[in-house]
C-alpha cells in the first residue's frame, strides 16, 4: 500500500475517536446559535455550512483557524457563552490543542518524520485530513441537534 493510501486509511480510523467531541460541539453549536430568532438560526445555519465549505477546499490548515478566529471576532454566535462554553473558543482549542495529538499518532503509525520538506508537507495534509472529517462530523451534529 503507498504512502498516500495508508495517511488516509489511518486518518479515518483516527477520524472515528472524534464522535463524542463533535456531538458536544454540534450540539454546543445548535444550543448557542438556536437563542438567535429563525432567521438567524438560517444565518448560522450557512455560518456552519461555511465553515465546513472552508474547511473542505482550503489547501492549509491555518485558513481554517484563521476562519474561525475570523468569525469569534464577529459580534455573532460564535462567541456567545451557553453553559460556560463558547462555540468558538472550544472548536478552536480542540483544533489547536487536541487534534495535533491525533496528527502525531497518524503520523506515527505511517512512518512520517519530521526532519524532510516532504515529511512536513504530508504532516501539514494529515493535519488538514483530520481537520476536514472533524468539522464534518461536527457540522452534522449540529444539523441534527438544530432540527
Amino acid at each position: 500500500m503507498n504512502r498516500r493510501t495508508m495517511i488516509i486509511l489511518r486518518v479515518n480510523e483516527e477520524a472515528e475517536g472524534f464522535y463524542t467531541k463533535s456531538q458536544e460541539l454540534g450540539e454546543l453549536a445548535a444550543k448557542t446559535f438556536s437563542q438567535e430568532s429563525d432567521k438567524g438560526r438560517e444565518r448560522h445555519r450557512s455560518q456552519m455550512t461555511g465553515l465546513e465549505n472552508i474547511a473542505e477546499t482550503t489547501l492549509k490548515w491555518t485558513d481554517v483557524l484563521d476562519y474561525i478566529k475570523k468569525q469569534m471576532a464577529r459580534p455573532r454566535g460564535w462567541t456567545k457563552v451557553y453553559d460556560g462554553k463558547s462555540f468558538g473558543e472550544s472548536l478552536k482549542n480542540y483544533i489547536e490543542v487536541e487534534l495535533p495529538k491525533s496528527v502525531t499518532r497518524v503520523c506515527n503509525r505511517v512512518h512520517i518524520g519530521n526532519e524532510s520538506d516532504d515529511d512536513q508537507r504530508d504532516r501539514q495534509q494529515v493535519y488538514l485530513y483530520l481537520i476536514r472529517q472533524f468539522i464534518r462530523q461536527v457540522v452534522v451534529q449540529y444539523e441534527y441537534k438544530a432540527s
